[in-house]
């Protein structure tokens, strides 16, 4: 970094090390540098891919760092305006966030700018243009390995990369399981544009002590036809996680598990239940965690034993990466569900077909991951969404209104545009707000048909047909949708049936 500062060369840095390597304290590091001043960068945008992994970054980074510093840090994502345009030194925020941020549509403001065509826009990309900007856990930008993947987030994050690096802000790019063909598409459009790309991987010989710690380590996988519960009843007295690929499959688990030492967690609760239920994984020395793929990404916990459903190899080696983090020995046993959804069938069965019972150290997840997605075709260019969002952030004459119409034409910047907010119709507050998906949100609108104006609950007359409903809501000043009581359950969160895969 210091030798791009130095030489005003435009760079991409990509850091592909391995998970418990401790890449996230990166932004420990340079939020201190920010605060103090430095001659090169103002703040740090630290940018992940879901919400429901923010707050363990954001608490990680808060225990780490003096308390007089702490007022510099702060988390940033819809309903939750810690730093609404990025202004603090230190802001944690998701694609979605930083991507509206960017590209003239300010978060915090999007309903302003749907209802009264008026945004402070240049304020957010002010302070983005003058920071590092760190993308965690970037293979999830993607969708590679998903089911029906998209490639929106993975174009528009990419178009972003390219306009800030021409303009010297450095970008770091972090990863543990970044699949080869990711990477090249990544490389080739930065360096096509004049970019320098460089990248650090972990190689043994480099770092002796962390060799070490490898060696030490076993992670043992093997592959299992038992039921999830039933594996799980055989290991007492230790920190046991069940990894299921949907909620409603998480759901069916804890309901078969029925004790009050397990704790589910997903997607699909509120901010408040998502703290309280990950302090708790955290701290006790004996426990049942069963969730969802949540807890592959970013949440830094151990546990002795794992019990997964099979999934795309990028995605097994994220959640082994949750065992043996800590210790030295932990086991990691995968089953076979009925339906692969929401992952491609093709690599989540090559996945499954490769994996032998060995010790999954680093070379053999790396190993793995190759194995896998040699077997598909690699990500593809979505031509107008990169030239349209590259247009936008390059002509100064280029405002709202024509980043209204691009975000209305492409139905949003990312694959996770359509995320509505739920509330419990007796907690109409942003702490409470539990994240649908579109599909998810009509179900219960057909059931309920009451909307959130503000803090009131409004009854809808009839559902938009054509029209997404997160833009519907953004033109007619709705926060979201309401669920009642029974639909909500206390430890369990949204008790709707999920057939569509959601976190």
């Amino acid at each position: 970094m210091d030798e791009l500062f130095s030489n005003s060369k435009n760079g991409v840095i990509l850091l592909d090390l391995p998970t418990n390597y401790g890449k996230s304290m990166v932004t420990l590091a340079l939020s201190e540098l920010a605060i103090e001043g430095n001659p090169y960068f103002s703040r740090v945008i630290h940018v992940l891919p879901m919400r429901s992994i923010i707050d363990d970054l954001y608490t990680r980074i808060k225990d780490h760092m003096p308390v007089c510093m702490q007022k510099h840090l702060a988390m940033q994502y819809m309903l939750q305006p810690g730093s609404p345009f990025f202004a603090k030194h230190c802001v944690i925020t998701t694609l979605e966030t930083f991507l509206l941020n960017f590209f003239k549509l300010p978060a915090h403001e999007l309903w302003k700018a749907f209802q009264y065509d008026t945004a402070h826009f240049e304020f957010p990309r002010a302070m983005i243009y003058t920071s590092i900007i760190v993308f965690d856990e970037f293979h999830l930008f993607s969708g590679l390995g998903s089911l029906d993947a998209e490639y929106k987030s993975l174009n528009a994050v990419t178009a972003a990369m390219r306009s800030l690096a021409l303009a010297g802000v450095v970008i770091i790019i972090m990863t543990a399981t970044m699949p080869d063909s990711l990477k090249q598409f990544v490389k080739k459009e930065l360096i096509e544009s004049g970019i320098e790309f460089r990248e650090y991987t972990y190689e043994k010989g480099k770092d002796l002590k962390f060799d070490d710690e490898l060696q030490k380590r076993k992670r043992l996988i093997k592959k299992s036809l038992q039921d999830p519960v039933d594996l799980a009843r055989h290991f007492r007295n230790q920190r046991v996680a069940i990894v299921a690929n949907t909620k409603q499959r998480a759901i069916e688990y804890y309901r078969k598990i029925n004790d009050t030492n397990t704790v589910l967690f997903h997607g699909g609760l509120p901010q408040v239940k998502r703290e309280q239920f990950l302090k708790k994984i955290k701290n006790e020395k004996e426990i049942l965690v069963i969730a969802t793929q949540v807890i592959e990404a970013g949440i830094d916990t151990n546990f002795d034993v794992m019990i997964t459903e099979i999934c795309p190899a990028d995605r097994l080696v994220q959640r082994a990466g949750r065992v043996a983090r800590s210790e030295i020995t932990g086991e990691v046993l995968v089953v076979n569900p009925k339906t692969c959804a929401p992952y491609d069938k093709v690599a989540t069965e090559a996945t499954w077909n490769f994996i032998e019972d060995s010790n999954l150290d680093y070379f053999e997840c790396r190993s793995l991951i190759k194995k896998v997605y040699d077997q598909l075709p690699p990500p593809t260019k979505i031509s107008p969404l990169s030239r349209s969002l590259s247009l936008l952030d390059h002509m100064p004459l280029l405002g709202l209104p024509d980043a209204k119409a691009a975000f209305e034409y492409f139905e949003g910047f990312t694959e996770s545009s359509g995320i509505i907010s739920a509330f419990i119709e007796n907690k109409i507050d942003p702490n409470w707000a539990i994240p649908v998906n579109e599909a998810e949100a009509r179900d219960i609108l057909a059931k309920t048909r009451k909307l959130v104006s503000g803090r009131v609950i409004v009854e809808l007359q009839s559902l938009p047909r054509k029209e997404p409903l997160s833009i519907y809501f953004l033109k007619n000043g709705y926060s979201g949708i309401v669920i009642d009581r029974q639909t909500y359950l206390e430890n369990i969160g949204l008790n709707e049936s999920d057939t569509f895969g959601g976190a």
